[in-house]
């Protein structure tokens, strides 16, 4: 023998069956066979095995010891197959699955919050994995396939990825609810010019975005930090102002603190999904990649 078997699912549930019944026409019947099919099936295994499987009388059919040996498997085999494809299918008709999205945290923390809770509520057996990091790892992350679809800001140009545009954001002044600025009754962008700016850090979107786009603004920053909520703490305590998207500014939670549209030239940022272009999403995947184009469309 080469070491290569050929034996289906359907000849291993005909052993099993008369390895259960001891009798050929019981057997064909439970496997809806003819009992001439049946039997060419039995000796279609012991063709492929080189050994007889069974002892054949009139009245009794036994297991040779070589049919003892095969039975110890072929049920195990069954059994390891039925529950194969049992999983299969509970993950395409999302019983059961995985689906790992990475993004930026203030989408993470806006727009996905309800798609994630809206999703887990209609598949609860579905596991979900969030990352929440900033544009270059959210990106690595699906190339590396440790995630299946990535939310990120800013135009993204790539062989390994496919792009698929969902809206644009406006970026809002941020300032304490006293500022004289308020008092304007519009905000232009040169007129944040000398004033005290809280920046986000150097790798983050957000500041790439606003230093791209105001690069002929004179910005007198203050200090640069990591995470939203401190940019907030830090105008609530007097130090100045920022330029945040404009989703982010309701979930700093600080009464003290007001938001206004730019006037002037659209300051925005652009939100895009991206999947890797060779790989094929799992069903999990692509109903939560459905709930979320579902969902912004509504809104």
């Amino acid at each position: 023998m080469n070491g290569t078997v050929n034996i289906s699912t359907r000849q291993l549930r005909a052993f099993v069956a008369l390895v259960e019944l001891r009798n050929f026409t019981r057997a064909a019947q439970k496997c809806c066979l003819s009992q001439p099919a049946f039997s060419a099936l039995i000796q279609s295994i012991e063709a492929e095995a080189g050994v007889r499987l069974f002892d054949r009388s009139t009245r009794h059919v036994e297991l040779t010891a070589e049919g003892q040996l095969f039975e110890q498997w072929a049920s195990r085999l069954l059994l390891d197959f039925d529950t194969a494809f049992v999983n299969l299918k509970d993950h395409v008709t999302l019983r059961r699955g995985r689906v790992a999205v990475s993004a930026l945290p203030t989408i993470a923390a806006t727009m996905l919050a309800p798609v994630l809770a809206e999703y887990h509520a209609a598949y609860p057996g579905v596991a979900i994995e969030m990352f929440d990091t900033l544009a270059d790892a959210s990106l690595a992350l699906v190339r590396e396939g440790r995630a299946d679809l990535a939310l990120t800001a800013g135009k993204v140009e790539h062989p390994d990825f496919e792009v698929h545009r969902l809206f644009d954001e406006p970026f809002h002044l941020v300032c304490r609810r006293d500022d004289p600025l308020l008092a304007r009754p519009t905000v232009m962008l040169d007129d944040l010019a000398g004033q005290p700016f809280i920046h986000m850090v150097r790798s983050s979107s957000i500041r790439q975005k606003i230093e791209a786009e105001l690069a002929a603004v004179p910005m007198r920053m203050v200090m640069e930090v990591a995470h939203l909520a401190t940019v907030g703490a830090m105008i609530e305590s007097g130090l100045g102002i920022s330029v945040l998207p404009a989703q982010a500014v309701p979930r700093l939670g600080m009464p003290s603190l007001a938001s206004r549209p730019l006037g002037g030239k659209p300051l925005f940022r652009t939100h895009y999904m991206i999947q890797a272009r060779q790989r094929s999403l799992s069903a999990a995947a692509v109903t939560f990649r459905e709930i979320l184009l579902a969902r912004l469309k509504r809104e």
